[in-house]
């Protein structure tokens, strides 16, 4: 047998064991750590700092304030029913009532970075209940899901950690539990009950084809979170008992002793030691007996070495979890406007991918066609040609919150530029920035006419102003207007 050409696949005393799995398969390797995984990143997120700051992150430049659909239909009139009726429903689109339908994007995103996917059960409401539409979302972690049931059926169908496949591998239902399985202790051992796969959304971020349940994206970096815990745990440790121990008294007729010495006798359990009674307050003075000698404790200190080893490990955090050492730590030091928007480029890259990919193209979209399909049954909206055409009217653009810079001035003459020079549309870059080009002229129109019936003069006003702002007289307009 020849020897493997690649240094990563030899067997040697260095990666003798490492990373070799008998069955590594895209289901097999998560279902074996899946549980272990959730727990561990739940009990960082809650009890770790860096850990609670990564999700914070990751929900924060992923939602924000919340990624808005804008319908595309030429018919305004019918596209401006729809977006109010979506408003009012998305007030009361959470199933417990506490959350708004952006609410329940931040925490289905929040639960598929820290849990490794997201549940969102359709639940359909009477058409007589108090809603704008009669349907409403409940958001459940994946612990629902049954792992316990896999199996062949008759049919052709499998079962795989929870999820139901047919023969051409689509998923048909899911089983889950009536209760949180964590909560066991207070309702029992709970049923299971099979959900149409039509009625539920998974939402997780596949890494390897074939994968069917998420890992936390806390996975490749606990480890790391972990030892920084325990090693500031430790080095504050140290510092404290650092502080307790003034200084030694050693006498002539005893040797004398050192540090470690005296700290095994403080450790022996019923130790005779001699307690002093020496105390440093301002303006102490002691007396020692003849022959007696007083050395302070001189405490080690770790100095640099603890920022710098802290900094190497947070920015090891950041980078495992897909965002910047800034936007963890808050930590400025060195940066300048290029380096912090050159690092912020390639971390919003990864957000963009997120928001289109993952959450709309799982959560919203599919929420939003069935909202559409629920209003028209119910009658909430008429549309003739809903049915033959549903295609046409699920034509959705989701908007996320626009990208602030540090320097808004050059990131908005770059966008004028951009805009002049045929590179960029208005349409595009108003919708980068979270908005809606109609709305935003129809808005700039009604602030026109209501600026001419109040004779206000503004210099946002192109029509009346120069490129620096100044006011132009009417025969100024009409020369610069036949240039």
């Amino acid at each position: 047998m020849s020897m493997p050409s690649y240094e990563g696949a030899t067997r040697g005393s260095r990666l003798a064991n490492y990373g070799l799995s008998e069955s590594d398969g895209p289901i097999s390797s998560v279902s074996s750590s899946e549980q272990v995984l959730r727990s561990r990143a739940r009990n960082i997120e809650r009890n770790n700092s860096w850990g609670r700051s990564t999700v914070t992150t990751y929900v924060t430049n992923i939602v924000g304030t919340g990624i808005k659909p804008n319908w595309q239909l030429k018919d305004k009139t019918l596209k401006e029913e729809i977006q109010v009726l979506w408003k009012d429903w998305s007030k009361k689109a959470d199933t417990a009532g506490t959350l708004n339908f952006y609410g329940l994007q931040a925490l289905a995103c929040r639960t598929q970075g820290l849990s490794g996917e997201c549940l969102a059960r359709f639940r359909y409401r009477r058409f007589s209940d108090p809603l704008a539409v009669p349907f409403q979302i409940e958001l459940l972690e994946p612990d629902y899901l049954d792992m316990a049931i896999d199996k062949n059926f008759d049919n052709g169908h499998r079962l795989r950690q929870g999820i139901e496949f047919n023969k051409l591998g689509q998923k048909v239902a899911y089983y889950l539990t009536t209760e949180h399985p964590g909560d066991d202790w207070l309702f029992g051992n709970p049923a299971t009950k099979r959900i149409k796969a039509r009625d539920l959304l998974q939402i997780f971020e596949p890494l390897r084809p074939g994968q069917i349940r998420g890992v936390s994206m806390l996975a490749p970096i606990i480890l790391r979170l972990v030892d920084l815990d325990k090693y500031e745990d430790a080095e504050l440790i140290r510092k404290t008992i650092a502080s307790m121990i003034t200084g030694f008294v050693t006498s002539a007729a005893q040797p004398a002793a050192n540090a470690s010495d005296f700290m095994n006798q403080l450790m022996q359990v019923g130790s005779d030691q001699e307690k002093l009674d020496i105390a440093f307050d301002a303006g102490t003075i002691f007396k020692l007996n003849p022959g007696d000698d007083f050395r302070l404790a001189e405490a080690d200190d770790s100095g640099d070495n603890l920022v710098t080893w802290t900094k190497n490990q947070l920015r090891g955090v950041a980078q495992g979890a897909g965002i910047t050492y800034e936007q963890l730590t808050g930590d400025l030091e060195g940066v300048n406007y290029s380096s912090i928007r050159a690092g912020l480029l390639e971390a919003r890259r990864r957000f963009e991918m997120l928001q289109h990919l993952i959450l709309s193209h799982q959560f919203n979209q599919p929420v939003a066609e069935k909202w559409l399909d629920i209003a028209v049954l119910s009658g909430r909206l008429k549309i003739k040609d809903y049915w033959e055409n549903r295609h046409i009217y699920h034509r959705i653009e989701w908007q996320p919150d626009g990208w602030d810079w540090v320097d808004p001035l050059k990131d908005a003459m770059a966008k004028v530029i951009e805009v002049r020079a045929g590179f960029k549309s208005r349409a595009a870059v108003v919708s980068e920035s979270g908005a809606d080009v109609e709305q935003l002229d129809q808005q700039n129109a009604e602030d026109q006419k209501r600026q001419r019936d109040l004779d206000l003069k503004y210099d946002s006003n192109v029509n009346d102003t120069t490129k620096t702002g100044v006011f132009q007289k009417a025969e100024e307009l009409a020369y610069s207007s036949s240039e």
